[in-house]
């Protein structure tokens, strides 16, 4: 780099000098100007082209955190939909089916009595006095890292907000539930009676009162757990296709990454009828329409919102 002394040098001379175009044409061609003109325009360019490839490795590294994000939603949702699909296989199935087929008994028995129609047979049945077991779900997880450390939009967005309600008010139905089944056992030590049955199956009292609490928290607990199970399938739909997106963005940009992006398969929960059917949710999923692909991985807000 050349001296600062003899750009001082150089400067002296030229002042000393008449002040006209030649010397200032003699002084911009000199040796030193030149130089130092050089060796700014390298440090300049230096300095750009290092920081093009901050910025670049800083991009890699963001893709691929948010790629290694992708997974661990899918593989939260993943575990959300297993934990209820497993109470719903071992517990809420034949609870659900034995219980809404007593009360249709129960309440077209009540309906020929006040008709004064004759009765063939006598009603009875097997009240389920057990309590259900509470299966919590990575709902706090779930949504730190995709509201955190994945860039979804639309759709995908609010699954995870439905997948956390449904979760908290299946939790919440199942506790009301277990506290009313205590009720039950400590009113009706000796099992059931006509009181008994006008609560369990929200029955008409004979002065016309319906209380229904019971078999509202059991319906509760049937829908809940019916779109749990659903939005979080759907989630991992909609993550899986998130992350093809964000890889082959990353693959365009650095080459082939080396997190591949995970796929859930519920052919299995289908074919065992567990899986509520989609003809239920046509609603919802009308409310958002399919993101054109370059547009699935950082793009606007869709669906209305």
């Amino acid at each position: 780099m050349p001296d600062i002394g003899h750009l001082v040098g150089e400067l002296a001379s030229w002042l000393d000098g008449t002040f006209t175009i030649d010397n200032i044409r003699v002084f911009l061609n000199s040796a030193f100007v030149v130089g130092a003109i050089g060796s700014a325009a390298g440090a300049v360019g230096g300095a750009f082209a290092a920081q093009r490839v901050i910025e670049r490795s800083k991009k890699r590294d963001d893709l691929t955190k948010e790629l290694r994000n992708v997974n661990v939603a899918v593989s939260l949702a993943f575990d959300i939909s297993q934990t209820v699909l497993s109470l719903k296989k071992q517990e809420l199935v034949e609870l659900l089916r034995t219980y809404d087929a007593d009360r249709e008994a129960a309440l077209e028995l009540n309906r020929k009595i006040r008709a004064h129609e004759p009765v063939d047979n006598v009603f009875s049945f097997r009240a389920h006095m057990h309590t259900l077991p509470a299966r919590r779900v990575p709902a706090d997880p779930l949504r730190k890292v995709a509201y955190e450390g994945i860039s979804i939009t639309g759709r995908p967005l609010s699954l995870v907000t439905m997948i956390l309600q449904s979760a908290a008010d299946l939790d919440d139905s199942i506790e009301r539930r277990n506290r009313m089944i205590q009720t039950f056992q400590a009113k009706f030590p000796e099992g059931g009676n006509g009181k008994f049955a006008e609560l369990y199956f929200g029955i008409p009292s004979q002065d016309g009162h319906v209380n229904t609490e019971y078999p509202d928290v059991m319906r509760a607990i049937s829908t809940y757990s019916d779109d749990t199970i659903f939005f979080a399938s759907l989630l991992c739909k909609d993550l899986h296709e998130y992350g093809v997106a964000l890889s082959k963005k990353y693959q365009k940009q650095f080459g082939k990454p080396v997190i591949r992006i995970q796929e859930v398969d519920f052919t299995k929960v289908r074919a065992e009828n567990l899986m509520p059917a989609e003809s239920e949710y046509e609603d919802y999923l009308k409310s958002f329409r399919k993101l054109p692909e370059s547009k699935q991985a950082g793009g606007k807000r869709d669906g209305g919102n």
